[in-house]
């Protein structure tokens, strides 16, 4: 389960890899998997599950850089795939 600040840490990820996105959902379970439904205001996009393995979300939820900017790059490299 993500807490408020862990929210709005990943709100300000996703509004910096698009600024027209809002996060719909968003869940953390227990082994770290973040998974999230990303919309426009026309539109919601089919989930998005983060692994550990793909992306440090702990840190990346933190506020550490590296691991923000590993995470706008999956970010932006799963929603080229869905344009």
């Amino acid at each position: 389960m993500l807490s408020p600040s862990d929210r709005e840490h990943l709100e300000e990820i996703v509004q910096q890899v698009n600024p027209e996105l809002q996060i719909e959902t968003v869940t953390l379970d227990t082994e770290q998997t973040l998974e999230l439904i990303l919309c426009t205001d026309f539109v919601c996009f089919r989930p998005l599950r983060i692994t550990t393995q793909a992306v440090d979300i702990p840190a990346a939820l933190a506020g550490q850089s590296e691991a923000q900017q590993a995470l706008q790059e999956w970010l932006q490299s799963a929603l080229q795939g869905l344009g």
